[in-house]
């Protein structure tokens, strides 16, 4: 069969065995290696080549997106709920913080390979800001999410609060807490009663080894272990996730610097 009858059957496979690749053709270094050789060669179509580059760009675009499907399906079933930490004292309502969020889920989305990258961008709509965000996987594939969030600079009477920069400021922290939220599907919730009483978080929980290293930490930044547990929002020290280790010993060691520059 003619070259051009293989390409016209879209056959890469059998292509890259009439040009004696050295590997499938569908691996991208197999892939050049095919057509370094080939632009040598002047029996060869350089325009039929052009065609093999282009269906191999679309078999690693869609090998990326399964990739990226299959790592959020696995990133999403490790995250629970994320714990509300904060008050609003204007509509006397709770709220899970950017840091809260983080603590719970960064660590997971970096395990499997995601990145996410925030900005901002024109909005449609009056008197409101576009908050962007890219997010991003190692195998090439992304996503792009956005989300029109009004101005906050102003209070729950309509009178200003706060200055422009401010309300900037506090308008995208908003926005990327709750873009978050929603390109995960995550919770926020108040009940935390559960854990205090010793209910089995459904995550895996630091080891006796990461307990104890974290109760030295502890100790060393001057607070106790009930008061830490308060502020991560755990009913004990053990139930905290495997997950959050690093970051929770995190927040401890600048705790201990800031401590050591006081007293210095």
């Amino acid at each position: 069969m003619s070259m051009e009858k293989l390409m016209e059957r879209g056959d890469v496979r059998t292509v890259g065995q009439i040009m004696e690749a050295p590997t499938p053709i569908a691996e991208a270094a197999g892939l050049l290696d095919v057509i370094a050789r080939a632009v040598r060669d002047p029996a060869v179509d350089i325009d039929k080549m052009e065609r093999l580059l282009a269906m191999q760009e679309r078999v690693m675009a869609e090998n990326a997106k399964r990739a990226f499907n299959a790592a959020f399906r696995s990133a999403k079933a490790e995250m629970g709920p994320v714990l509300k930490n904060k008050t609003n004292d204007q509509t006397r309502s709770t709220y899970a913080d950017l840091e809260a969020i983080a603590l719970l889920i960064d660590p997971v989305i970096d395990r499997h390979g995601f990145g996410m990258t925030f900005g901002s961008g024109p909005s449609d709509k009056p008197d409101h800001y576009r908050v962007t965000c890219d997010l991003l996987h190692e195998e090439g594939h992304e996503r792009h999410y956005s989300a029109d969030v009004p101005a906050d600079n102003v209070g729950i009477k309509g009178n200003q609060n706060k200055t422009a920069t401010h309300g900037f400021g506090s308008t995208m922290s908003y926005g990327r807490r709750y873009l978050k939220l929603l390109i995960w599907d995550i919770a926020t919730t108040d009940d935390d009663d559960g854990q205090r009483a010793g209910r089995q978080p459904a995550y895996e929980m630091i080891d006796a080894r990461q307990c104890a290293e974290m109760r030295k930490l502890i100790a060393d930044a001057d607070t106790t272990e009930e008061a830490f547990c308060d502020y991560i929002k755990v009913g004990t020290l053990p139930e905290l996730a495997a997950a959050n280790f690093a970051r929770a010993k995190g927040v401890l060691t600048k705790r201990i610097a800031a401590l050591k520059g006081a007293r210095a």
